[in-house]
């Protein structure tokens, strides 16, 4: 009789031959590493190492659930649980986006450009993982991390605590409130949403079926609503020579150029990410600005 597969070896076998028509096989490898990462604390040798370990009936079952999971397109990151972003461990639910690689690029460009300490605030924080990182590599800064979401800021303070990151003061805020903002700040960094509603059949399903929406999309007759709410929002709280960061739609940087340098901003820079698309702007404050 034929015994049912138990090892490791047999586990990422399974993996790679039940997802081969669902994800290209290096981002098949990197999905088993962080499977046997979560479950066993494995690193990427031991899964060679370990090869023949046999698998206790409690990691079996969660096997067998995950692997369910991903042919449904469920994010890793979602049935993990946790990411990794900038260095930081952040903890992801379906309440928030998961971190790209592009906002790791923005949140360089802003720590590059930033002498430590600065007063920043982080519009749209999510997981909170742009604040954190640049709480952490700018650490006598001081930092405010605002979100609609009540959910959203829960899990950013308790990923602020992970890190051990307490130079963050996280409350909730909507950015197309023009008022309630009494300080002013040296910059305002944002990954607001920003993809028009008529590009939902471009996106794949494993973003559509999990990711918060509120968080990604925004209306066709006005995709520009939160660059233009925070451009405004700039003219009446930074500090002159203040900067505005933002990540864009690879498809929108020259309107988002235009937009700020009529609001007030000069040495404007449109800037590609490691992938050649126009994926980062940032724009200084003028010191004449009423």
């Amino acid at each position: 009789m034929q015994t049912k597969p138990n090892t490791v070896k047999e586990w990422v076998l399974i993996f790679k031959k039940e997802l081969k028509s669902l994800y290209p096989e290096k981002e098949i490898q990197t999905i088993v590493y962080l499977i046997f990462e979560d479950l066993l604390g494995f690193s990427k040798t031991d899964l060679i190492l370990k090869s023949s370990f046999e698998l206790p009936q409690s990691v079996l079952d969660k096997l067998k659930s995950n692997l369910a999971e991903l042919k449904k397109n469920k994010p890793i990151q979602y049935i993990t649980g946790k990411t990794e972003f900038y260095g930081c461990q952040i903890k992801v639910t379906p309440d928030v986006l998961i971190p790209r690689p592009e906002t790791e690029e923005l949140v360089k460009w802003v720590i590059e450009e930033t002498n430590d300490p600065a007063d920043i605030i982080d519009f749209g924080t999510g997981s909170g993982c742009i604040a954190i990182a640049m709480g952490k590599l700018l650490p006598f800064s001081n930092i405010d991390a605002v979100d609609h979401s009540t959910r959203a800021l829960e899990l950013a303070k308790e990923n602020a605590a992970r890190n051990g990151v307490n130079n963050i003061h996280f409350y909730p805020f909507d950015i197309t409130d023009p008022f309630g903002i009494s300080k002013f700040y040296d910059i305002i960094v944002s990954n607001p949403p920003y993809i028009p509603e008529k590009e939902k059949e471009l996106i794949s399903s494993n973003v559509i079926d999990f990711e918060p929406g509120e968080a990604l999309f925004v209306p066709n007759n006005n995709p520009l609503i939160f660059y233009t709410a925070l451009c405004e929002m700039g003219e009446k709280i930074l500090k002159p020579g203040g900067k505005i960061y933002f990540e864009v739609h690879e498809n929108m940087g020259n309107r988002i150029l235009s937009l700020l340098r009529e609001k007030k901003f000069r040495e404007v820079i449109l800037k590609k990410d490691i992938n050649g698309k126009d994926r980062m702007i940032r724009g200084i404050i003028n010191y004449s600005r009423g």
